[in-house]
């Protein structure tokens, strides 16, 4: 059987932003209000299929927990957050493997801890002592302000479309997949990513989909399968797994 490891955010679920032409399920409220979706043929693949599914995502362990369809409708009993620093089993952190995580990741760690301190002009958000993010109307232009300046630092910085995140770099997604795969004996594996976060994990794998603007800059011997450009990249997934499931006999 296939694990398949998989981005979150614009991989499998989509803000309340994205201009949806299909069918869309509720899958996250925050303050009250609608905030995430997925497609309705990716929530019926979901919960209609038996893969190990193992979501790897920068969401914290609190920004992960309101995707209240995880864990009821669509089963999960593992998930990895915060990069990949924090695993949760039935929702609950595994001690373990953080504890793991800050020896692994202690010079980084060190460094992030530092790093916080000179970035007072903007609202830091420190996650779980691991790792930091903060909002900007231009994330581009911070990262690489970032980057330049802490280039020497064990750590990694990367941008989505409002935010910027800075991470240990040892905790990067594909180091996430090697420990997981190490501890429990997985080596049939299949990934899903739509950034560059996301690349490491897919170098990581056996088989990754991805965007085609993504393919070109995996090194990997893995198997890559391009899921074209478009906003929703959701539904093009499943069809390849149901491929996989069929060609395996899952």
């Amino acid at each position: 059987m296939y694990t398949w490891f998989t981005d979150l955010d614009n991989t499998l679920i989509y803000s309340h932003r994205t201009s949806f032409t299909q069918k869309k399920v509720l899958v996250e409220y925050l303050r009250g209000k609608e905030q995430s979706y997925m497609t309705q043929k990716t929530y019926n693949f979901m919960c209609g299929n038996n893969i190990q599914f193992i979501p790897i995502t920068t969401r914290s362990v609190e920004q992960y927990k309101r995707l209240f369809v995880f864990g009821k409708e669509i089963k999960v009993r593992h998930a990895l957050v915060c990069n990949g620093a924090v695993l949760l089993e039935d929702g609950n952190p595994d001690e373990e493997w953080t504890n793991e995580t800050k020896v692994i990741a202690q010079e980084g760690i060190h460094a992030v801890s530092k790093i916080q301190k000179d970035l007072s002009e903007y609202n830091v958000t420190n996650v779980e002592g691991i790792m930091l993010y903060f909002k900007t109307d231009k994330p581009i232009e911070a990262a690489n302000i970032l980057r330049s300046k802490y280039a020497e630092q064990k750590v990694y910085i990367g941008f989505d479309k409002r935010k910027v995140y800075i991470v240990p770099s040892e905790m990067n997604k594909g180091s996430a997949v090697h420990r997981y795969c190490n501890r429990y004996g997985i080596t049939k594996t299949v990934s899903s990513g739509d950034s560059e976060f996301d690349i490491s994990m897919l170098e990581a794998t056996n088989v990754c989909m991805c965007p085609n603007t993504l393919l070109g800059r995996l090194c990997s011997d893995s198997k890559k399968y391009a899921m074209g450009d478009n906003q929703i990249i959701s539904d093009d997934i499943c069809e390849r797994l149901k491929i996989i499931i069929e060609e395996n006999k899952l």
